[in-house]
């Protein structure tokens, strides 16, 4: 049986899990909140091994400016819970509660630390994965991690961004018939990118722009689950 995946909150109600006298803390992209009942870690979901966020299943990485006052709230089973978040465009993820295996001894020198969730994420949410990429799913809300080099053939002619300012999203639409979605679009003058087209994985897809740059694509709705 799978279990309910937790439902997405505000910023502000994540942080109030940390109770009365909260203060806030930037260690690079996460957020930290320390208030009396416990800290509250938001990192961001990201897919990116050794740089600060979500790591795997089990491990989340915090690194940044050095904060010395949190110190004494990461050492190792401290007295306080550790509460962590994933930012999401539309909330925060509740990822459970973590405890910290290694951080700086100093405290003048912390700046970085290790957590390790107490209980490690299930792949409850997961729905598809293989080599190249994984799509979860959180309520109406999915997400797909892929391999930036297995990009460029969605979005074409646009280019995967880097260092530039080209996408680095790629927000997807199910639709029922992708001909005529794009039919629809030409006529309203939407921008197409490339598609409808047929592709290896069993998808016929289209991608196009919005007036803000933004890029879209079109995706069949997905078989319900046996």
């Amino acid at each position: 049986m799978l279990r309910t995946p937790p439902s997405l909150i505000t910023e502000e109600a994540a942080l109030s899990v940390a109770g009365a006298g909260l203060l806030r803390y930037a260690m690079g992209p996460p957020l930290i909140g320390a208030g009396t009942d416990a800290t509250v870690v938001i990192v961001e979901p990201g897919d990116n091994p050794k740089v600060s966020g979500v790591q795997d299943s089990v491990w989340v990485l915090l690194r940044g400016d050095r904060i010395p006052e949190l110190h004494s709230r990461f050492e190792f089973r401290g007295a306080l819970p550790i509460h962590v978040f994933a930012r999401m465009e539309a909330g925060c993820l509740p990822l459970g509660t973590a405890h910290c295996r290694a951080m700086p001894s100093v405290p003048a020198n912390f700046n970085r630390a290790e957590l390790r969730l107490i209980q490690p994420l299930t792949r409850d949410t997961l729905i598809h994965e293989n080599q190249d990429s994984a799509v979860v799913k959180f309520d109406n809300l999915m997400i797909k991690l892929l391999d930036a080099a297995k990009a460029p053939e969605l979005i074409t002619p646009s280019a995967v961004g880097g260092a530039g300012n080209d996408p680095r999203n790629l927000l997807t639409i199910e639709v029922t018939d992708a001909n005529a979605v794009v039919t629809e679009l030409e006529q309203h003058g939407v921008r197409l990118l490339n598609g409808p087209v047929d592709r290896p994985w069993g998808r016929r897809t289209a991608a196009f722009a919005d007036p803000a740059g933004n890029v879209w694509g079109t995706s069949p709705a997905s078989p319900p689950s046996p």
